[in-house]
């Protein structure tokens, strides 16, 4: 389970209480900050918390926000500049060199909006969730909608104002043509705009012993899992209690079988060499975001030169082709080789170069959006 699954399930622990809580999340950032907008956290009633806005250099402060949310009902935004030269003036000893603004709800309209997070997250699809922040109307904060990439919008509440109701069409004009998440001014109101894609869903194609830890690095980040085997014996929940789902099918017909498309990364790690090829052959002209060949080069090399002489040619396929997969960790043992095509996969997902940060120039988190 990762965080956001986290959050969301301490959301619904605390509603079948029967217990107020409130949710905080990180709306903008500047400078040098641990999160990036988008970043949430559970406050409950006992003065604790399930989430992580900042490492720790915040959390104090926002647990006393949080409380006096639930206490009158009233969203709140807070901006905490962390850049001051001297640290002293908090009293905390940071360590962040950045400013964020949070923006605190009581579980009312909190509910609402990881409800539509939630259904956002399940579509399989890209979209934004657009949260109104600030504005004349306190009725107004916290309402939420959902607006998927090209289908129909839900949301914003029902019982908030009509004019944030007839803003809806404004607001999400203006949602639609930002490339990133981030704070929005639309008419009289702020807008958090959050661009979110769905979790990773990922192939393990091959259930064997070395698949077990895989599944379970890939699936504590929060991706869909899904394994794959022709062996249907090898295809057992309690091996793989992380997995989301098991596919059975022949290696020749996985991506018919799993409905792989460019959202999906695949590694193929069977250990036989007819069956990766037959992988191999199915998966490579997809597209995938991500496609893992255990094993070395030369045996990548090999499973080319056969489907060639099958008259299959994926050559015009290898640019999205990791093989070996993994990145150069020195990895030993199926634990750490998991650990090396997990850091992978994000890093190829993610464009990033996965070389040491402090080898980088400027920013750790440049210019890419969080989703």
């Amino acid at each position: 389970m990762d965080e956001l699954q986290q959050v969301m399930a301490t959301a619904a622990e605390e509603d079948a209480a029967g217990r107020p809580w409130a949710l905080a999340t990180i709306v903008d950032v500047s400078g040098s900050t641990y999160r990036r907008p988008g970043a949430r956290l559970v406050v409950r009633d006992d003065n604790s918390w399930v989430g992580n806005l900042s490492g720790g250099c915040l959390e104090g402060e926002v647990l006393e926000v949080g409380g006096a949310v639930m206490d009158d009902g009233v969203p709140r935004r807070e901006f905490y500049d962390l850049t001051a030269d001297e640290e002293a003036i908090w009293g905390w000893g940071l360590g962040c060199n950045g400013a964020m603004d949070v923006f605190v709800a009581p579980s009312g309209s909190a509910r609402r909006h990881l409800d539509l997070l939630q259904q956002g997250r399940e579509s399989g699809r890209p979209f934004r969730l657009v949260t109104i922040v600030g504005g004349p109307d306190d009725a107004a904060l916290g309402a939420t909608a959902l607006v998927p990439d090209g289908g129909d919008v839900v949301g914003f509440a029902d019982d908030v104002p009509p004019t944030a109701a007839d803003a809806q069409e404004e607001v999400v004009a203006v949602a639609r043509g930002l490339d990133r998440s981030g704070l929005v001014e639309v008419g009289d109101r702020t807008v958090f705009v959050e661009r979110v894609t769905p979790p990773l869903r990922l192939l393990v194609c091959g259930a064997g012993h070395d698949a077990i830890p895989l599944v379970a690095r890939a699936a504590a980040l929060g991706w869909e899992v899904v394994v794959v085997d022709d062996r249907e014996v090898f295809l057992d929940p309690e091996r793989f209690p992380g997995a989301a789902s098991f596919v059975h099918t022949p290696p020749g017909e996985v991506a018919t079988a799993t409905g792989a498309d460019e959202r999906t990364a695949a590694v193929v790690m069977s250990h036989n060499f007819m069956r990766d090829a037959d992988y191999l052959a199915s998966l490579a002209p997809v597209g995938l975001a991500y496609l893992g060949m255990l094993g070395p080069g030369t045996r990548l090399e090999r499973l080319v030169d056969h489907l060639d002489r099958e008259d299959i040619d994926v050559r015009p396929h290898l640019d999205r082709v990791h093989g070996p997969a993994g990145l150069d960790l020195a990895a030993e043992g199926p634990d750490e080789i998991a650990v090396a095509i997990v850091a992978e996969v994000l890093a190829a997902t993610r464009g990033a170069g996965a070389g040491f940060l402090r080898d980088k120039d400027g920013s750790i988190h440049d210019d890419r959006d969080p989703a």
